[in-house]
């Protein structure tokens, strides 16, 4: 009877920690300007938290100078990270060393002459999102 619940023991044990490690967080910011089409680009910062939540600012640049702010969850795993907005809208990037590459709606680096301009550098680790999202 021990030895059944040891090995039972052994066996939640095992399952809990590979549960764990399919959830991968990232507590970070990033910062970048990306291109658009109806503005001189959008100063974007981005922002996530150790439970799967984000912020991100969009401050559009030029003659229609406004600024939004959207939050939602993110799922990352293998570097790849997908984020959804309040309204179910996803985008993706890939994380890279210190910065964060924007993907394509097909999750692919996006390719061509502005393909440097799709990355976001990494501006600060950790930083709590207190009640800004409550």
């Amino acid at each position: 009877m021990k030895k059944s619940l040891s090995v039972l023991a052994g066996v939640v044990l095992l399952a809990a920690c590979s549960l764990k490690t399919e959830h991968q967080t990232l507590c970070a910011s990033y910062m970048g300007i990306l291109p658009a089409a109806d503005a001189d680009g959008i100063v974007t910062t981005l922002t996530f938290d150790n439970n799967g939540r984000y912020l991100e600012r969009m401050d559009y640049l030029g003659k229609n100078h406004h600024v939004v702010n959207e939050h939602g969850t993110y799922k990352l795993k293998n570097n790849h990270l997908t984020t959804v907005n309040a309204a179910g809208e996803k985008e993706y990037y890939r994380l890279e060393k210190h910065q964060l590459r924007r993907l394509d709606m097909r999750k692919k680096v996006i390719e061509g002459n502005l393909s440097e301009a799709y990355v976001l550098q990494q501006t600060a680790g950790c930083v709590p999102f207190g009640n800004a999202l409550k």
